[in-house]
Order: structure tokens, then sequence, then C-alpha cells
């Protein structure tokens, strides 16, 4: 006779890997509607995924959204860790605390010029290492690989930008980073070309990471489909290129900034699931949380029951502020308050781009979710 012990134990949890990349524009994904490059990984990712299409950051440093996942996950499973590997510098050398620290991904050379193919890029060598890493964790848990993305080396090979590029217009870039990018605005003659060139320069890279992408889900696919691990990739901040005059910064909070690519791999059940539901990244530490347990001991609101239904309820309201500004988003409406000028209001999603202030039309919306900024985030919402 089986032993009670036995009968009454929970089914083992599934293990998680969860990989942030930094500076991910969720624009310039093919799932997210690009169609100007190809990007295969994200585009399969996305046909085995709960996808959701509206989710964004509510922290722009990544050592703080990083650490405060992970308190988040330590309130709610205190026996149970995230082991965590980066090749972030400023991740690696945050202050952490004594019980979680951070492997380092080293790739023992850092790159600072332009690679010969796809196989030499930062990108690669960081997804190589991961799988190293990931080979002498031990079964069981959470794995977080966190890396650095957009934000960190340029050096897609010549081949890859100049194939973005159209014939009559600029030249592909020598850029090996954003503050490449940053610089050559200052000199730059026409803000239109600089840019093309950016944009064109960034997409590059944003394939070079879905090559290191593809490297880890290729050894991982086995797990993966036979339902061993689950597996959640997201951004946790996205990044500028140049569509409000500006390369990677992340003050200015623009939904290119704000908006992060979100997809969960978790069973045939959620493949190809896309969800509409406001969601924020605070409320990834209870997410993965969830991962481990039952689907009975889910939030109603949870992220993982959108993959059965598509009337999961979210938060009416998300908002963020920067030293900079301040903006708040509803289903309807994103409310930028720079701290230097007026308030911009912009539908959504109809207005994608944010290139469309309709705040001199309906002054008593302005005014409506300005007070939701106060009492959201303290303080006093720009009035003019």
């Amino acid at each position: 006779m089986m032993p009670s012990s036995a009968i009454h134990k929970p089914p083992a949890a599934t293990p998680t890997l969860v990989i942030s990349i930094d500076g991910l524009n969720a624009s310039f994904l093919g799932p997210y509607g690009n169609t100007w490059f190809p990007t295969p990984c994200f585009n399969r990712l996305a046909a085995q995924s709960l996808m959701l299409e509206a989710a964004f950051t509510h922290e722009l440093d990544p050592a703080s959204f990083l650490y405060q996942t992970w308190s988040q996950w330590r309130h709610q499973l205190p026996e149970m860790g995230i082991a965590l590997a980066s090749d972030s510098d400023p991740v690696l050398n945050a202050d952490w605390p004594g019980d979680w620290v951070p492997a380092n991904l080293d790739v023992s050379v850092r790159a600072s010029r332009i690679a010969s193919r796809l196989e030499r890029t930062h990108a690669a060598r960081v997804a190589q290492k991961s799988l190293a890493w990931l080979a002498d964790q031990p079964s069981g848990g959470v794995n977080w690989l966190h890396w650095s993305g957009l934000v960190g080396p340029w050096d897609a090979p010549r081949e890859l930008r100049a194939a973005l590029c159209d014939e009559d217009g600029p030249d592909s870039t020598d850029w090996t980073c954003a503050e490449d990018a940053s610089a050559a605005l200052s000199t730059a003659e026409e803000i239109d070309d600089w840019r093309f060139q950016l944009q064109t320069t960034y997409a590059a890279q944003v394939q070079c990471w879905d090559y290191a992408l593809a490297l880890v889900m290729d050894e991982l696919q086995p797990r993966l489909a036979s339902h061993e691990l689950q597996l959640v990739v997201l951004a946790p901040r996205g990044f500028c290129v140049g569509t409000h005059g500006s390369c990677g910064d992340f003050e200015s909070l623009w939904d290119e900034v704000w908006q992060v690519p979100v997809f969960i791999v978790q069973g045939e059940q959620v493949a190809a699931t896309r969800s509409q539901r406001l969601s924020s990244l605070s409320e990834l530490g209870l997410v993965l949380a969830e991962t481990q347990m039952p689907a009975s001991l889910w939030r109603d609101d949870s992220w993982l029951c959108c993959r059965n239904r598509i009337d999961v309820p979210g938060p009416e309201r998300l908002a963020i502020q920067s030293q900079s500004t301040q903006a708040i988003k509803t289903r309807e409406w994103t409310l930028r308050c720079p701290r230097r000028g007026g308030p911009e209001l912009y539908v959504r999603p109809d207005d994608r781009f944010q290139v469309n202030d309709v705040a001199d039309r309906v002054p008593e919306v302005v005014v409506e979710l300005q007070q939701s900024v106060r009492q959201e985030l303290g303080g006093e919402a720009t009035d003019s």
C-alpha cells in the first residue's frame, strides 16, 4: 500500500528559466509587428508562448528590477532560491545581498570592434557561456540569465548592417555602442539620416541577440517540448531608437522604453496565445513563484491565467517616473508629464509611436490623469 505521505505529496514543480535582454525594443520583434527584418527565434518563441502585448516595466534600473523581483519571490517562497548569471557590468557591480550574488558570464574579450560573423559576436559568446553555466546548475527551481543586450556592445557584422540599408540612403555605420550613436547626433547634418542609421544599426544588433536566443533555445528545446522546463523571456526595459530624437534615453519614458516584450512558455496549452491585459513587470516575482505552484494556487488575475482566459483582469492603470518625467497609462490613454514642458496625451493602443499629442483636445482627461499621477506617484504632476 502506498504511504499516505506519498499520496498527499504535491507534484514536483517544473524548473523555470528566465532570460532578460536589456534594452530590447518590443517594436523591433516580429511578434510585436516588425516586418522590416527577420527575427526567426522570437517568431518561434511566440508560437510556443503566452505573449503579453501590453506589458510595461516599473523600474528603469536593471539591477533594482532584478533585486525587487528576487525580494518578491523570496517573500513568496523563502525555501527556494533563484540562481542569477549576467554579462552586464552594472548588474555585476551592483551592491547585492550576501546570499544573492550573480555569477559572471565572462566572455574574456569585450567587443570593441565589429565582429566578422554572427558566431563571433558578443551575443553569441554570452549565449555559449550561458549554456555552460546552466549545465552546472542543479535541477529544479529558477535560473535567471540577464543579458546586457542592446545596452551592451554593438558589434553586429558589417554584412548584417549593410543588408538593412537602401542603395540611395545613408551608409551603414561603424558604431560599436549606443554612445557612438549619441555622439554622432551632435554632428549629424540631417536628423532623418541619423535616425535611419541608428535604427539599422540597432536592428542588426537585435538580430545578433535573436541568434543568441536561438542557440539557447535549440539546446533546451527537448526539455521545453516535453514540458520539463518553463521559459520566460522578457526585456527589463526598452530602448529609444530615434523616433523622438534621442538614442537610449531611458529617462524620457516614451513607450519605446516603457513597453517591454514578455513571452512565457509553459506547455502546449499556451502555444500562440496573446493577451492584451495591461501588465506590469512589478508582478514578475509573484508570477515566477506561481510557476512553482499548482494552478489551483494561482491568483485570479495572474498572468498565467491568461493562458486559458482572455478576460483576465489587469490593473486599471500603471504609473512610472524618472528624474525628468512622470507617466501614467490606462487602457485608453498614455499621459507623459515632463518636468520641463506641458503634459502630453496619446491615444492607446492606436498611436503606437506616440506622435499625435491630443492633450489640447481633451483637457478633462489630462486633469483626471494628472490627479491619478499624484495618487500613484506622489508629488506634483506637470500642470502646464
